[in-house]
């Protein structure tokens, strides 16, 4: 196993953006259409209404 350098980490920060990027854009396009989406809480799916998707500004600035 090698010791991870800074492009390493680069690649794990730009990723770790992207996912957290996309998930933002799919609730904000769930809550604008008015489509419900699902989460696994404790176990369980859980159906979230339209209404009450939080679509939070909360994304790190880019790595980029």
């Amino acid at each position: 196993m090698s010791i991870p350098n800074d492009n390493d980490f680069n690649l794990i920060a730009r990723v770790d953006y992207g996912v957290k990027k996309g998930a933002a854009q799919a609730r904000l396009e769930h809550k604008l259409a008015g489509r419900p989406i699902f989460v696994l809480e404790n176990g369980k799916v859980v159906e979230i209404p339209p209404e009450k998707i939080e679509v939070g500004d909360d994304l790190p600035p880019s790595p980029i």
